[in-house]
């Protein structure tokens, strides 16, 4: 559940091609604080046949459903500007600038995005809009123990839909998986969760289980746990 971002700027339009040859590896950066460790590393490659150029950046998103987690402004990346030959890779280091500044034990995150850099780019002064395209991922930081928990409470049918209150009481993000069933049939859907924060259920239930009688099951796609369990009468 945990995708890879692409995110898009009003700005002068410019070409989506480059990032058809831009890799990256891993594709969730993941550091754990613990004892001296406090970087990791990330390797970019061009796959195309001309040199490319990115600017490496965090974005804040300023949702307050992001904000517990969120630890952009305590990382670093370096270098943040690259220009990779054709075929080629590039190392960058991302790290935590002040580790006691994380003083509770929980999951982090910063969304990171590359932008190409266009030689001789210049933007237009006609106030013309367009649009940069970017494509970037999510880096995750750990420390301690890690506590996945909820609340589960109201899951009903109504109007045609499975409703229901999830509240994330734990220290990280719950990335659930929603399932509904009866017998042989099911349906499933994704759902996420920020520490911190209470989502509302409301998913349509598919036409082959309306009118039944539905088990409904959430299970942590983290750590393949069941953390709640119920059965809905039809």
């Amino acid at each position: 559940m945990r995708k890879i971002l692409t995110l898009a700027a009003v700005t002068t339009i410019m070409s989506t091609m480059a990032f058809a040859n831009i890799g990256f590896s891993p594709t969730l950066p993941t550091l754990t604080l613990s004892g001296n460790n406090y970087s990791t590393k990330m390797y970019l490659f061009n796959q195309g046949d001309t040199l490319e150029k990115y600017q490496l950046q965090l974005v804040n998103n300023n949702s307050k459903a992001y904000q517990p987690g969120y630890i952009g402004n305590n990382l670093v990346i370096f270098p943040s500007q690259i220009a990779i030959p054709p075929h080629s890779s590039q190392a960058v280091t991302i790290f935590v600038k002040d580790p006691k500044q994380v003083t509770q034990d929980g999951e982090y995150w910063s969304t990171l995005v590359f932008q190409p850099v266009q030689t001789g780019f210049h933007p237009n002064t006609d106030n013309t809009m367009g649009v940069t395209f970017m494509t970037g991922t999510t880096v995750y930081v750990y420390k301690g123990q890690i506590n996945y928990t909820g609340t589960f409470t109201n899951f009903a049918i109504s109007q045609g839909n499975l409703t229901g209150s999830i509240q994330n009481t734990g220290n990280a993000n719950l990335r659930l998986v929603v399932s509904m069933s009866n017998g042989s049939t099911s349906n499933s859907n994704e759902v996420l969760v920020y520490r911190g924060s209470t989502y509302s259920v409301s998913a349509p239930i598919p036409s082959n289980l309306v009118g039944k009688a539905l088990n409904v099951t959430v299970t942590n796609e983290t750590n393949n746990q069941v953390m709640y369990q119920t059965n809905i009468a039809k």
